[in-house]
């Protein structure tokens, strides 16, 4: 493959990755997250110091056929300036990038991500009955102040 197809390859997860960080986080905007010029060093997605409070991570993106995650993540390491590295990587036809972190920040991941759910259930129950329901239902047999 070409120098320039690779980079435009390349170019084109960065992009990816960064549109999809800010779909997730309305909150930031497009200079708070964007991709890194190609041939540029440093992390591939450049992240503001507002966008690293809620994404501590460092991305280095790769679109590869035949990837050495062990390199990327080498790679991913010594970007990472007090980041969590994360290596992003794809090939042509596959649906969906995956991304391969350390396995402490996954189960810190997993960790929030359960102790959320329990909270949003624990809003969610009547708290008359205790049974699930919407945190604004009225209680059992009322109907809303309608008798």
């Amino acid at each position: 493959m070409k120098t320039k197809s690779a980079k435009a390859k390349g170019r084109k997860l960065q992009n990816l990755v960064a549109l999809q960080l800010l779909e997730v986080f309305p909150n930031l905007n497009h200079s708070d997250c964007k991709p890194q010029l190609m041939g540029g060093t440093g992390m591939d997605i450049q992240l503001s110091t507002e966008a690293r409070k809620d994404i501590p991570f460092s991305f280095e993106c790769k679109n590869q056929e035949a990837l050495n995650i062990w390199e990327a993540i080498k790679q991913a390491e010594a970007n990472a300036e007090g980041l969590t590295p994360a290596v992003v990587f794809s090939r042509n036809r596959q649906p969906e990038p995956y991304v391969a972190i350390p396995l402490t920040a996954f189960l810190r991941l997993v960790r929030n991500e359960r102790a959320r759910e329990k909270l949003l259930v624990n809003l969610t129950l009547s708290p008359v009955t205790g049974a699930p329901g919407y945190a604004g239902d009225p209680p059992p047999g009322r109907m809303g102040g309608i008798s």
